[in-house]
């Protein structure tokens, strides 16, 4: 326990745009070439972040930031989404594997 041990835990805050939330693990999808939240949720994870919460405000599901972390116990992801909407994933039912 941190704080037991008088030491303060990392904490970190970032907003971050645009967050590249459909460009999935394999490549470019939906305009975006690139996870910049998810490289940036990583770079946090090697850099002592224990855990991570990503919280995506948009009208489309960030399915790939979803993907990139579905089985990753250490980062929660939201997504605040219309449903029905681009590109059609983010149901309710879909919460992680194993141990995500």
């Amino acid at each position: 326990d941190a704080h037991a041990l008088g030491e303060r835990p990392p904490v970190g805050f970032s907003v971050c745009r645009p967050p590249g939330h459909h460009a999935v693990p394999k490549g470019p999808m939906g305009f975006c070439v690139l996870s910049n939240i998810a490289v940036a949720a990583r770079h946090a994870q090697r850099r002592g972040y224990k855990r991570v919460l990503v919280y995506d405000f948009d009208v489309h599901h960030g399915n790939g930031t979803q993907d990139a972390f579905y089985s990753d116990p250490d980062v929660l992801f939201v997504s605040t989404h219309q449903r029905g909407s681009y590109p059609g994933t983010g149901a309710a039912n879909e919460v992680g594997e194993g141990a995500g």
